[in-house]
């Protein structure tokens, strides 16, 4: 069974916490690949737009 098809989240959104780093930017890249808008929430506005920029897509919003 493909990943894919299993989860069906192609064309879905997404808040993800934490995204810039560590766990949550390892979520917001398997989202990513899996067709997911991805709303990359983070305290650091630069690392938010740079995660943003390295997936091509996704909004970042920096939050404490």
């Amino acid at each position: 069974m493909n990943i894919d098809n299993f989860f069906g989240l192609n064309g879905k959104v997404a808040m993800v916490t934490g995204a810039s780093a560590g766990i949550g930017l390892a979520i917001v890249e398997l989202m990513n690949e899996l067709g997911v808008t991805v709303i990359m929430v983070d305290k650091n506005p630069q690392v938010v737009e740079q995660a943003k920029h390295i997936l091509g897509k996704g909004i970042g919003i920096a939050a404490d």
